[in-house]
């Protein structure tokens, strides 16, 4: 019991020594409440491991009687459909107010068949998911149904019932009581059908993640279908005022003053109508159509403020997306202009002047590339490593040790690309670089590089077995490349498994790249020289040459040295030859002096002394 109060604490980690005047009922007390706590800290991990893993069995769960427009393929076609009844809705419906008939025909049974799928993609909203962002867990797909219900309920719904009203079969029960103004005016509530067209927005929001066009010119789009579509409205409405006021209307004076009588129905007045309806939209004036009536007056003054505030967001909005279109070109056409201030104030030959101008034309593209560099820090790590495998895969899979690569270990070569750019007909090398032309011809030994081959496979060796690959451009050439250091600080972060591999291309082409004399002999001085004695370390090529040379001139050296030699070893032995003649002579003239016979003077004297080495 002692050893359990006296371990370490596991909330503080401190050690509880008890005191001398502590009871054995106390130390109990403080045991069960440290148990107590203990349990009560377990109880809250499990609780919330309970918690999480409800949460997260919720969200995996696959919720009936719910679809979720991601995953729903039919929806897109659906979606497509809606679309095409809602450009119907928008451009026959008010031409139907203003110059039908309400006859039983064709269009009618088209009008119900379009009412059928607009009643049915109003069903449809009940069990469809919708994205909510809140702040505790941001932008999540809504999936419960209840609150999908509620949702729509306070949303959208009471615009789609209005929309979906059979206001067509109230206007088409007139019968001879049409010519009253009150059954005329209930024509006009089936205009409240156009309201089908604040669906768009929600299909908009719904796919401005799929489409790929410019929004520049999704806005020059816009533009264009709203004035067509606000200038055919204007011309049914200014129509339809026509055909309620009866023979004081624009339409009765202008038939009156045409040589050629009426108007043809409904299309001759629909035309008059647009004519007329364009020219206010536009600003131009109004011809010789013009309001008869206080009716008229009055909805002409509503009609040209409606069309004056539309045309000036037309015009203001257009200015500034027209503006603002082509980024890239207005930034080449400002670049291309300090060039030229550039040559005229430098003076530059004429040849250097077409190089420089045809260089920056042809890097139009290249700048482009290089501004989506801030687009790349503005990402995600995992999404910049998956867009930069995603545009290098086809070339990185082309190499024979990356093709049993992941893509977390293709994105680790791919992040570490650098651009460069050769102008036509430029020379160039890349030392200690895996290399690819990504744009024009090069010629590189010999051999012809297009886009997508690759050179510098071997830097998985050694830098000293790399060979060194010199380049010609043959047109403006664009290429990526890796340096030695970042392609290894990326193989240090692969797993083993893919350093294996890697380490067996590694051998083959330290393999094939010994079968060159010139790599060899720089193998042998700069890695077995390292490892067997600690002496001068040459660095390359050049280094291999000075030190022939120093050795020939050496050579020479020691030839003279040795014929110097030779030449002092002959005069030395022909001197030798004297000195023994002149001590024969030497002897026999002493012999004679003293008084001795000569030979016996001849026979006692001393040997001669033998030739010397010239090497001693």
């Amino acid at each position: 019991f002692l050893n359990v109060m006296t371990s370490p604490s596991p909330v503080n980690g401190t050690v509880s020594a008890p005191s001398a005047d502590v009871t054995g009922l106390e130390l109990l007390h403080q045991a069960e409440r440290r148990v107590a706590r203990l349990r009560a800290m377990e109880d809250d991990e499990e609780s919330d491991l309970k918690a999480t893993a409800s949460l997260l069995r919720e969200r995996l769960a696959k919720k009936r009687w719910v679809i979720n427009p991601v995953h729903c393929h039919y929806l897109s076609h659906w979606d497509l459909w809606i679309v095409a009844c809602l450009v119907f809705t928008s451009v026959v419906t008010p031409f139907e107010v203003a110059f039908g008939d309400g006859e039983f025909n064709a269009l009618f049974v088209i009008n119900r068949f379009v009412d059928a799928s607009f009643l049915f993609d109003m069903g449809l909203q009940f069990f469809l998911m919708y994205q909510q962002n809140s702040r505790a867990e941001g932008m999540r797909w809504v999936s419960d149904h209840s609150t999908i219900v509620l949702h729509y309920l306070k949303g959208w719904f009471l615009l789609d019932l209005v929309s979906i009203l059979p206001y067509d079969l109230v206007s088409s029960n007139d019968g001879p009581q049409s010519n009253f103004k009150l059954l005329r005016i209930v024509r006009v509530l089936r205009l409240l059908k156009l309201v089908r067209v604040v669906k768009a927005s929600r299909l908009i929001a719904r796919y401005q993640t799929r489409i790929s066009i410019p929004y520049s010119k999704l806005e020059l789009v816009k533009f264009v279908i709203l004035i067509t579509l606000f200038s055919h409205w204007l011309g049914c409405s200014w129509g339809m005022l026509a055909d309620m006021s009866g023979d004081q209307s624009w339409l009765a004076d202008l038939e009156t003053r045409k040589r050629h009588g009426k108007l043809s129905r409904p299309f001759g007045v629909y035309f008059a109508a647009m004519h007329w309806a364009v020219m206010s939209l536009t600003s131009i004036g109004y011809g010789d159509i013009t309001p008869q009536n206080d009716t008229e007056y009055l909805c002409c003054v509503f009609f040209m403020l409606i069309g004056g505030c539309i045309w000036a967001y037309i015009i203001g909005s257009a200015c500034g997306v027209v503006a603002s279109l082509d980024k890239h070109g207005i930034a080449f056409r400002n670049t291309m202009d300090q060039i030229n201030y550039m040559i005229r104030d430098t003076g530059l030959c004429e040849e250097t002047r077409i190089r420089l101008r045809t260089f920056f034309d042809q890097t139009q593209r290249v700048d482009r590339l290089r501004g989506y560099e801030l687009l790349y820090g503005r990402m995600s790590a995992g999404l910049r490593a998956e867009v930069s495998v995603e545009r290098m895969r086809h070339w990185l899979e082309s190499i024979c040790y990356f093709k049993q690569v992941t893509d977390d270990s293709l994105a680790l070569i791919a992040l570490r690309l650098e651009l460069s750019v050769f102008a036509v007909k430029e020379t160039g090398t890349l030392p200690g670089r895996l290399s690819v032309a990504h744009r024009g011809l090069a010629a590189i030994g010999g051999r012809i590089y297009s886009a997508g081959m690759v050179w510098g496979e071997d830097i998985v060796c050694r830098r000293e077995l790399m060979r060194d690959h010199h380049l010609f451009s043959l047109t403006f050439l664009e290429v990526y490349s890796i340096q030695k250091d970042a392609f290894d600080d990326a193989l240090r972060k692969m797993s083993i498994q893919e350093q294996f591999v890697i380490e067996r291309s590694r051998r083959w082409f330290t393999m094939r790249a010994l079968l060159d004399p010139r790599l060899r002999e720089l193998y042998r001085q700069e890695v077995l020289g390292e490892s067997d004695k600690s002496s001068t370390v040459y660095k390359g090529e050049q280094c291999v040459r000075d030190k022939l040379e120093q050795l020939q001139v050496a050579m020479k050296g020691l030839d003279s040295e040795m014929r110097l030699a030779h030449l002092l070893q002959k005069d030395l032995l022909a001197k030798l030859k004297q000195h023994e003649t002149f001590s024969v002579r030497l002897s026999e003239d002493t012999g004679r002096l003293v008084g001795m016979p000569a030979q016996n003077r001849c026979s006692q004297r001393p040997e001669v002394m033998p030739c010397v080495d010239p090497r001693t």
